[in-house]
């Protein structure tokens, strides 16, 4: 909303202000590069013995202290994000097996195998 509006006024467009909470540092936690909550994901996606809890400790190490972060008080395989409407938990078990691009490996293989000059 906050683009929006400030479009609406770059354009003079007429319109009514609408007020909203701002989720920006919300956003920011969880999608930022390079340090994002989905950047470390892709990291540890990407790191050959890549592993759910080592993604998790890397999460509380990076964003413990976030006002939108939240570390559970016992542990666990669950962290949080304080979104504008209340706290959601999220489970970090099978998430770096879930989100690894497979694709690359099957593709990998294909290329090395082609009979293609091109490909080899």
């Amino acid at each position: 909303f906050k683009l929006e509006q400030e479009e609406y006024q770059k354009e003079k467009v007429s319109w009514e202000s609408i007020d909203f909470v701002d989720n920006q540092i919300c956003l920011d936690l969880i999608e930022a590069r390079p340090m994002g909550i989905l950047s470390l994901i892709d990291e540890e996606c990407r790191i050959l013995n890549g592993k759910d809890l080592q993604l998790l400790e890397k999460l509380h190490g990076k964003f413990e202290k976030h006002a939108r972060y939240v570390k559970p008080k016992k542990a666990g395989v669950v962290f949080g994000v304080r979104h504008y409407a209340g706290d959601v938990e999220y489970t970090i078990t099978g998430i770096v097996e879930k989100n690894k691009d497979s694709l690359y490996d099957e593709l990998a293989e294909v290329v090395k195998e082609s009979q293609n000059e091109f490909m080899s």
